[in-house]
């Protein structure tokens, strides 16, 4: 005799609260999910010589990839999800000529709700790191330094906007915290409010890769 079935179905949405946000945390937490959306170029072996080629210049994660696809059911999820999915998920722009319209492209793409959910974002190889004496002269003894901005919208965050300078302590460091205030500016500007805190907006982004980025310096 066949046993009786039971015609209420539970959904997703059933589920408590607290169930839901450990399975975004499990989510979040799984091997496969990196935490870190970079930009960076893809190399082939050359036809003849083995010299390697620029194939492809592509972020590691495609604006269709992000967000999760859990976060696209509807809009319940979507808001309990992202800010779980990203709370420690860092996007790094290398803002050099040849990447320059793939991180455009990437952020027109993106949702703007993904946009506002993560909270760190980085904007690294700006062109002053070729033009840093303090790079060539201490190399071989401490490294050249990395010359990025680093926007870090964490709620514990003291300061939005910082930048990475390594060692440098040439004209060129007063250059890069030029472009640190008019990417604070921006951020006032075009970021939303959220509690207090600014969150990042599509619009603000253009404007910070536009600001950081070699076309508008060379």
């Amino acid at each position: 005799m066949d046993s009786p079935v039971n015609s209420e179905s539970t959904g997703f949405l059933d589920l408590s609260p607290v169930l839901r946000k450990r399975i975004y945390t499990m989510i979040r937490e799984d091997e496969d999910f990196d935490p870190l959306i970079s930009f960076c170029a893809t190399k082939r072996p050359g036809p003849e010589d083995n010299t390697d080629q620029l194939a492809a210049l592509r972020p590691t994660k495609r604006a269709g990839d992000v967000p999760h696809p859990i976060a696209r059911v509807n809009k319940q999820i979507r808001a309990e999800s992202l800010g779980i999915l990203f709370g420690t998920t860092m996007v790094m722009f290398h803002v050099n000529e040849a990447l320059f319209d793939v991180g455009r492209e990437w952020i027109q793409l993106m949702p703007e709700e993904a946009v506002a959910a993560i909270t760190i974002y980085g904007f690294s190889d700006l062109p002053e790191r070729r033009r840093c004496n303090c790079a060539v002269r201490h190399r071989r003894i401490i490294g050249s330094g990395p010359f990025g901005i680093e926007v870090d919208l964490r709620e514990d965050a003291k300061v939005n906007v910082q930048a990475h300078l390594g060692y440098c302590m040439c004209i060129v460091a007063t250059k890069i915290w030029k472009r640190v205030r008019q990417v604070t500016d921006a951020l006032r500007r075009s970021g939303r409010s959220k509690n207090g805190k600014p969150v990042a907006t599509k619009e603000f982004l253009l404007e910070a890769l536009d600001i950081t980025g070699a076309r508008t310096y060379y």
